[in-house]
């Protein structure tokens, strides 16, 4: 069909959906019988643009007005311009997957050097990774039984609870409700103050949630635009693309501030106000908890270390004190 002929079947057609179909098997029959005419490398990419844009390609037979530019001009300018977006966006998911590509090796060498690290550190494979871990091993160290009278005791099982309201977000209510029946506190009780500090701590979480998103996009366009800047060689673009990396760059140095500044634990002041007690009694209570179990989570060897270093500090005072005890003495004599 000529050019004249098509122009006048689409100003014909109005709304009969008839004529519509007909025009797009016209349109669909000659952009796959001629592709490269119209900016595509071969037909699949033809037919990914009519899956992704099938609604305004017929909302360009809709829109057509005779304004002295033929319908097949105006449809081999717009379906031009889906194929330069079509080209764009398999770039943009050619960098982006390049870049995921490289961060999975990186992540494989990590696991394979933190693998050999744990086979030459044996103690570290079980040092608990959380203070629930912490929490729970210190049950089955064997803590003060609830029949026990003695007022210790009675302090050490309100410091568990404490523990156990501050670690609510990263804790279920079954192990509460467990932890809460071997210290002798009523479980409900303790789960319903876990459950409140939970809903309180909702909102922070969901903010760290963004943030991660967050994060991880900028991450994303940073190693896309890394690998497409090593196969740039146009000034103009290259300072472009440099903007953007440095942009991304900031938000993500941002992002990952304002996540370490952030925890998932409950704070101090938040377990206070919810148990109704003053909140020097729960810093004071989780400290004392935390030194008394600290062989717990301590590696061995960073207890040697502390040991080594005060050992080797009372030394170099010994040391010292001779020193100057000498350097007295050879003043004196002089």
């Amino acid at each position: 069909m000529g050019s004249d002929d098509m122009t006048r079947l689409v100003l014909a057609s109005g709304n009969d959906e008839h004529s519509r179909r007909h025009i797009m098997d016209l349109i669909a029959r000659e952009v796959y019988a001629h592709p490269r005419r119209y900016g595509f490398a071969s037909a699949d990419d033809v037919g990914e643009v009519f899956s992704r844009y099938w609604d305004r390609i017929i909302g360009l037979v809709e829109r057509y007005e005779d304004r002295g530019v033929s319908f097949i001009a105006y449809l081999t300018s717009s379906f031009r311009y889906f194929a330069i977006s079509l080209r764009r966006q398999k770039a943009r998911d050619y960098y982006r997957e390049s870049a995921c590509l490289a961060e999975e090796k990186m992540e494989s060498l990590d696991s394979c050097q933190e693998r050999y690290t744990i086979s030459r550190d044996a103690p570290c494979r079980h040092r608990p990774r959380h203070n629930r871990e912490i929490l729970l091993r210190a049950i089955q160290s064997g803590l003060p039984c609830r029949r026990t009278g003695e007022r210790s005791a009675r302090a050490l099982m309100e410091r568990i609870s404490y523990l156990c309201v501050k670690c609510a977000p990263i804790m279920d209510d079954e192990t509460i409700s467990r932890i809460a029946g071997h210290i002798g506190i009523d479980s409900d009780h303790l789960v319903g103050i876990a459950r409140r500090v939970r809903v309180s701590c909702n909102e922070s979480a969901n903010g760290r949630d963004v943030k991660r998103r967050g994060r991880d996009a900028a991450w994303l366009r940073m190693g896309a635009n890394e690998i497409r800047l090593q196969n740039e060689h146009d000034p103009e673009t290259r300072k472009y693309i440099q903007e953007r990396i440095q942009r991304d760059r900031r938000l993500y140095a941002r992002a990952i501030t304002i996540l370490a500044r952030s925890r998932t634990l409950a704070s101090n002041e938040l377990v206070a106000r919810t148990m109704g007690i003053p909140k020097g009694t729960v810093d004071a209570g989780l400290n004392r908890l935390m030194k008394r179990f600290s062989p717990l989570y301590v590696r061995p060897e960073a207890r040697y270390n502390d040991f080594c270093r005060r050992r080797n500090d009372s030394i170099h005072r010994k040391q010292q004190r001779a020193q100057d005890r000498g350097n007295a003495a050879v003043t004196r004599v002089c």
